[in-house]
């Protein structure tokens, strides 16, 4: 079975903007969805394109967790073998076309799962 966790973006000035509550990670984790919330808290109607928008990802800890890049909408987790460390993680996302959306951020805390993974283990990163 896999496990798909949810995560939120909310524009700067949303009474949310900026911390959230941590994801624990399981071992049949496959899937972090981090979803674009408008200031209504709404997800974004349409949702962003790749192309649309630049985004960053930066983890506290490479020791424990790393982060790699496919496009602007798409990321790998890597969950390193033994770890068993809190990792913080800031996204943000900005719009290319200066169309005043965003900029949309999120800090996410990230627990490893328990007991600790022996081998690496890649969890798909999504921003819609």
């Amino acid at each position: 079975m896999t496990k798909i966790v949810k995560a939120y973006l909310y524009p700067k000035g949303h009474a949310k903007f900026g911390v959230q509550q941590d994801v624990q990670l399981t071992a049949d984790t496959n899937t972090i969805s981090i979803i674009t919330l408008d200031q209504k808290g709404k997800p974004m109607n349409p949702p962003t394109a790749a192309a649309a928008v630049t985004t960053t990802l930066k983890g506290s800890d490479d020791t424990q967790m790393t982060f790699s890049q496919t496009d602007s909408l798409h990321w790998t987790d890597t969950v390193l073998p033994n770890a068993t460390n809190r990792v913080i993680v800031n996204v943000t996302e900005t719009f290319i076309d200066g169309s005043g959306f965003g900029p949309f951020s999120a800090q996410i805390g990230l627990l490893p799962p328990v007991p600790p993974a022996q081998v690496p283990t890649d969890i798909s990163i999504t921003i819609s």
